[in-house]
């Protein structure tokens, strides 16, 4: 009786992880990858993907980019982040240059998901103005 029991509770546990599985990739957008055996960095690595024309692209020549920042100092990402969506940077407190954050960016969102996004951290507060973003 209790080894059925456990079985039952295995079986359940597998289709549970298959059922959750195919879900999830079902609601990924499907894109194109540029290399199939991306780069791995510890600091950072990224993917780059064809690029579409999107509302919220900001310039369809760019590629579009999914990238991770894991352990990198804040002012490199948000430069970096800055820079593709042709925008300045502007720290008003210089301690937060070196923030190290764990961020996914993908180039398919809008500068201002991405700074809704960033807000959300405790100790980030940007602002986009014209065509700066604006470190508090």
């Amino acid at each position: 009786m209790a080894a059925s029991i456990a079985g039952f509770v295995l079986i359940s546990g597998i289709a549970f992880a298959a059922i959750h599985t195919y879900i999830k990739r079902s609601q990924e957008p499907t894109q194109v990858t540029a290399d199939t055996h991306p780069e791995v960095i510890k600091s950072d690595s990224a993917k780059q993907v064809a690029a579409k024309d999107s509302l919220t692209h900001p310039k369809p020549e760019k590629p579009a980019i999914h990238k991770t920042f894991e352990n990198v100092a804040f002012e490199q990402m948000i430069s970096e982040i800055a820079s593709y969506y042709d925008l300045q940077v502007k720290f008003e407190n210089n301690e937060d240059k070196t923030l190290r954050l764990y961020y996914e960016w993908n180039s398919h969102s809008s500068i201002e998901n991405i700074v809704k996004e960033l807000n959300q951290f405790e100790n980030v507060n940007i602002e986009l103005q014209q065509n700066e973003l604006i470190v508090k």
